[in-house]
């Protein structure tokens, strides 16, 4: 199962390290990896008890014993207490160790896989060890944390952690990807805080056994260790037992099964109890005393210790008081831990029989929700809908949902869930049939079980309408309960501080709007894979603000309030004032900044005097607000605005305001579709907007507009020039107006858009309820092809559960995979047009309606259907040799066929020259050349640059090959079976046989065939090449390239010499390829690797794919 992995550009390959396999336990069905530092070579006493209680429990149990020198290390006190032993040089932190030691272990047979370190002390007793063990194995979760944690993003801590089932390969791959890095920080932001996001991604279960409040922020091994002990954590944290005097700790341990002379011993060793600290550790180890004495202080000024362990009554009857206190408290306690602490004070009332049985409540759904009635009567006859909003406050989200609700409500039964609340809840019942308000539930819960559970319980919905990426935590909760979502995304992912979000979001729903090209395009830069079919770009239509009762008075006095300021009487002498209006709140990213340095520009023409500026919206609070707002005001002050620039208060006539203005400047640095400049064009008010810095400006560029309204990003010098121009030419002002109102007239058309949402809403519905027969269909097809698909588990599952894995990852960006060699199942989504409704898989589809051809269906040649024979056809084959360790045995892979040809090898220096040369003596072949090239391009730039004008026009087929390293994969064994795979299907091997011979029979019976490469297994597209890409394009003749498609991923193929023609056209030097070291992905390197497979097709030339039976990756 192909997992989001995260890797760092500065790692070291993990099995860089010395490795020992000293004892190898084989195959195990439960295994834990225990990871122990041994300092000096020592073992800390509290490991083998700890390793040790792992066995009784049937786990077999592995110990990594890391140290700088392995010849130090002294196995007599572990070697007898575990199944399996791995020393290990250190390096890289836990991640490092874990990954590393992997590589070496048999995991075919493994359904539960264990990591674990040394920084717990415990088990502190057996029976809660054994009921830990219990929970784990009872869960139904492929990921199970003990405690989570809402430190830098949510995640769950790594120091005990267990994957199950089809948890077991993805926790694998994602180790696999791991790199040694010597920073700790690096390793905890990299790895640990993104473990869990790994497996959302796939679509699989994640549990945190020992939950903590959504709204706490620290780390509840430290902060809350003795709560978790009296819950049944049988652990105390290593660094609490370092921090805090041994009086605090050492009665729990006695009371227990662990030694406390081994507790002891283990201290001594850390550095702790009776030690001395390093100067630079004391530090972190009063920081934690800080957070871990707390809750023992509390106690200690109750009872002391012996009293409170065994006066149980006085003990209750304490914490009755104190969680009724707790409970009462309205701030800063939120309503979810204000429930919880309600329902441990009802456990502890001295005067309720506690022997009854009492259900605990969600730990993570807690608030209540309210129900209120709407304006519009149920109508049994009409399907129902939800709407999800953030909040709902009067701002350009809720208003959204709003509109939407009231549009919809035509056709649906419409309930609206407002998950936090607000003013706009009365706008939300008159535009639905009833409103769900959170109480200031919180956005980022993981959870909303209970809410849904009560709305969904006289509701049936057939999808849900999610709006904004704040209203994320619904969506498990909806596909738990098997409600379609349609995400509307409005927000620019690198403004969202959990960069996951984008993704895991995605992932969870069926459907997804981004309301611009730009929204997507820097979600794709920044957060997601990978495009999909189920993603789309409408801009939303034009909303309606709603008003409240206290916005209807005095509005005839607001609006001279604004004319006042915006156009007031001037001389009859003067030139009549020309307005340019800026709105939103006074802050950084809406460029107040820029709006004032344009108007600073205008005001120093002499041709705008007349112009004033009037920015509107809250913020502006120069005397408390030293950020931003006093710059401001600074600004103005010395670029001599004082009269020409006000900024006013937001008002509650923005129409009005619009009407007054000439034009509207949206100075926006990043600002996705706001609604003011969609109701300014509305009205046939011009708006103007730098290009890359909203959607606005596309569809001004659309619309015709963009000598008039777009400038270059942040260029003020050349957007004073033109409002200049409007300004002194109210022809072309009437002009641009009206252009402008015709266009938003049919673009931002508030039916159309919520038809569309309805559209993707039903047909998600659709394919939800198809779900079981689409699977059936897949199983049953004779053409899909699990070991294709998924090799990893296509043994071990039947075909009913492959299929049903395929179609659940088919819709998540970087994740789907293909069904079957030479099938595109993207391709056919969005290329068979009217035929695909969507309402099926696409795969699915395909198979009921006969395999039709297209695009989505290339020719596949297969490995057994090889006749082999020598071509007649001129054949050359580049070999980059940057790396050269591999190369004689891909000459050996060329010696299977009969075909051999001409090679023309690029290496990076004179030393490497004379050892290939030496290498390629023996070859059976020509060997053309063997050329120094500069290390510029990888093994593209060789390729086009150095040799391909020669190979275009001496020979007939061209191919290419590079020895890869791919040093931004960290674990070899994936490289190497990457590499297996092209190798095999490009020149051929031990299983593939005579490949390059059956490639050019192919050649020579087609002679349009213009491409052949191997046929990835993952549903690879764009990524974050796109721009790169469609630069390139142009100036090989193609304004339009498809949105997916097929091409060699890995750079590596056969082409006929006309097909790779175009590519010289271009005429790339050294000098136009980025320098190394250049990133993993979104360079024009890896736009041209997707290329050579768009253009040959778009300029006609057929294409095809190799398959290798049994050889995939």
């Amino acid at each position: 199962m192909p997992v989001s992995t995260c890797t760092s550009e500065n790692g070291t390959p993990v099995d860089r390290f010395a490795l020992k396999l000293s004892k190898d336990p084989g195959a195990a069905k439960e295994l834990v990896l225990f990871l122990t530092h041994a300092p000096s070579g020592k073992i800390k006493p509290h490991v083998p008890p700890y390793i040790q209680s792992f066995r009784k429990e049937g786990f077999t149990a592995v110990a990594v014993v890391v140290a700088d020198d392995l010849e130090q290390i002294s196995t007599e006190e572990i070697a007898p207490h575990c199944d399996g032993l791995i020393l290990r040089e250190n390096g890289g932190y836990d991640f490092g160790g874990w990954a590393h030691a992997l590589q070496h272990l048999d995991l075919s047979e493994t359904k539960t896989l264990v990591l674990a370190n040394d920084s717990l002390v415990g088990p502190l007793n057996d029976a809660d060890f054994s009921t830990l063990i219990g929970r784990i194995r009872a869960s139904n979760a492929n990921l199970v944390g003990m405690t989570d944690s809402n430190e830098i993003r949510y995640h769950f801590q790594s120091y005990l952690i267990a994957a199950k089932n089809e948890g077991v390969s993805c926790l694998s791959e994602f180790l696999g990807n791991v790199t040694a890095l010597t920073n700790k920080q690096e390793v905890i932001n990299t790895y640990e805080t993104r473990l869990r996001d790994a497996f959302v991604d796939s679509g699989l279960k994640t549990e945190a056994l020992f939950p903590v409040d959504s709204d706490f922020n620290g780390n509840s091994t430290i902060n809350h260790w003795q709560n978790l002990v009296e819950t049944g954590f049988p652990f105390i944290k290593t660094v609490v037992l370092q921090a805090l005097p041994r009086d605090d700790w050492k009665d729990l341990i006695i009371q227990g099964s662990l030694s406390i002379d081994i507790v002891d011993k283990s201290l001594v060793m850390l550095g702790g109890g009776t030690s001395v600290l390093p100067l630079d550790k004391q530090k972190d180890i009063e920081a934690v005393a800080a957070a871990a004495r707390a809750m023992s202080k509390s106690k200690k000024k109750t009872a002391s210790l012996s009293t409170w362990q065994s006066d149980k009554p006085l003990k209750n009857a304490l914490k009755y008081r104190f969680y009724k206190t707790m409970a009462s408290i309205t701030r800063p306690i939120s309503p979810s831990a204000s429930s919880r602490y309600e329902f441990r004070a009802k456990r502890r009332n001295p005067e309720e029989d506690q022997s009854a049985p009492s259900a605990a409540p969600s730990p993570r759904s807690l608030a209540k929700v309210k129900r209120v009635p709407g304006n519009i009567p149920f109508a049994p006859e009409k399907p129902c809908v939800l709407i999800v909003s953030h909040e709902a406050s009067r701002s350009g989200a809720p208003i959204l949902a709003q509109n939407v609700a009231q549009t919809l409500s035509a056709d649906f039964n419409v309930t609206v869930l407002s998950l936090v609340g607000g003013e706009l809840i009365d706008s939300f019942a008159k535009s639905s049939e009833q409103v769900y308000e959170g109480n200031r539930l919180e956005t980022r819960q993981s959870s909303y079980g209970l809410a849904l559970s009560k709305i969904v319980a006289d509701r049936k919905f057939d999808f849900a309408v999610v709006n904004s990426i704040q209203s994320r935590g619904i969506l498990e909760d909806l596909v738990k309960l098997d409600i379609p979502s349609v995400l509307l995304l409005h927000e620019f992912s690198s403004y969202i501080s959990d960069p996951a979000a984008f993704t895991i979001a995605i992932n969870l729903s069926n459907e997804v709007v981004f309301s611009t090209r730009l929204t997507l395009e820097n979600a794709m830069i920044s957060a997601l894979p990978d495009y999909t079919p189920f993603m789309h770009t409408i801009p939303q239509g034009k909303c309606e603000v709603p008003l409240g009762p206290s916005l209807l008075s005095n509005r005839q006095d607001e609006v001279e309030r604004l004319r006042a300021v915006m156009a007031p009487e001037i001389g009859s002498e003067s030139r009549e004032t020309f307005t340019v209006l800026g709105a939103g709140r006074v802050e950084y990213r809406k460029g107040v900044d820029l709006f004032i340095e344009i108007a600073a520009r205008i005001a120093n023409n002499p041709e705008g005097s007349h112009v004033r500026f009037v920015w509107i919206g809250n913020g502006f609070e120069p005397a408390k607000d030293f950020q931003y707002s006093a710059f401001l005001a600074d600004q103005i002050k010395r670029a001599g605005l004082d009269g020409k620039l006000s900024i006013l208060a937001a008002t509650s006539e923005i129409d009005a305001a619009y009407e007054m203005a000439d034009v509207l400047l949206l100075s926006s640095r990043l600002d996705p579709l706001p609604n003011v400049a969609i109701d300014a064009m509305c009205k046939g008010t011009p708006v103007l907007s730098f290009a890359e810095a909203s959607g606005i400006s596309d569809l001004l560029i659309d619309a015709d507009l963009a000598d008039d309204c777009v400038a270059g990003y942040m260029n003020t010098s050349q957007m004073a020039e033109k409002i200049l121009r409007l300004a002194n030419s109210s022809d072309r002002l009437n002009e641009v107006g009206q252009q402008s109102h015709a266009y938003a007239a049919k673009t931002f058309d508030l039916t159309h858009y919520t038809a569309q949402l309805a559209r993707l809403g039903d047909r998600a519905a659709k394919r939800l309820t198809a779900k079981a027969s689409d699977i059936a269909e897949i199983a049953e097809a004779e053409s899909f092809a699990p070991w294709f698909y998924n090799f990893r588990d296509a043994k071990s599952k039947s075909r009913i559960d492959m299929a049903s894995d395929y179609i659940r990852v088919s819709h998540m960006p970087g994740v789907a995979r293909k069904p079957e060699p030479g099938f595109n199942p993207f391709v056919y989504a969005q290329r068979r047009g009217s035929a695909y409704d969507g309402t099926t898989d696409p795969y699915a589809d395909f198979l009921r309606n006969g395999r039709p051809k297209g695009a989505w269906l290339q020719s596949v040649i297969h490995s057994e259907n090889s006749t082999a024979r020598a071509t007649n056809l001129k054949v050359a084959l580049h070999i980059h040799a940057y790396f050269t360790d591999d190369l004689l045995t891909c000459v050996q892979r060329i010696e299977r066929n009969d075909t051999l040809p001409d090679l023309y090898v690029s290496v990076r220096n004179e030393s490497a020259q004379k050892e290939v040369q030496e290498l390629l003596q023996a070859y059976k072949g020509v060997v053309a050349t063997v050329d120094v090239v500069p290390n510029i391009g990888r093994d593209i730039g060789p390729f086009l640059t150095h040799f391909a004008q020669k190979l275009v026009e001496q020979y007939d087929i061209i191919g290419h090959v590079h020895l890869k390293q791919s040093a931004h994969v960290g674990n070899r064994s994936v490289v190497d079976l990457w590499n297996n795979f092209l190798m095999e299907n490009v020149l051929g091997g031990p299983a593939g046989g005579a490949m390059i011979d059956l490639a050019m029979s192919n050649f020579e019976v087609d002679d349009r065939l213009g491409l052949i490469h191997p046929d990835d297994p993952h549903l690879i597209g764009w990524t974050r090449n796109r721009p790169h890409g469609d630069a390139i394009a142009r100036k090989l003749g193609h304004d339009h390239i498809p949105q997916f498609f097929n091409f060699p991923a890995g750079t590596m193929f056969w082409m006929r010499s006309e097909a790779l023609a175009p590519f010289l056209d271009i005429s790339l030097g050294w000098g136009d390829y980025p320098a190394e070291p250049i990133q993993s992905d979104g360079t024009m390197l890896h736009a041209l690797e997707r290329l050579f497979g768009v253009v040959p097709a778009l300029n006609g030339w057929n294409c095809a794919v190799t398959c290798v039976q049994g050889v995939s990756r």
